[in-house]
């Protein structure tokens, strides 16, 4: 249950802080080669993993 939390709070970023910050859905239009959207799911992922541990 900890790790879906974990995975279900991506929505945010992807959908509401990346687009507010000039960055497109899912930081689609991020400067450079950032990849936002990978990094935000490991992050997130880790984060419920560590949850449930």
């Amino acid at each position: 249950m900890a790790f879906a939390y974990g995975l279900i709070t991506i929505v945010f970023p992807w959908f509401l802080m990346f687009p507010a910050e000039g960055m497109g859905w899912m930081g689609k239009d991020a400067p450079g080669k950032a990849h936002l959207t990978e990094a935000s799911l490991f992050n997130h992922a880790f984060f419920g993993l560590g949850l449930a541990v």
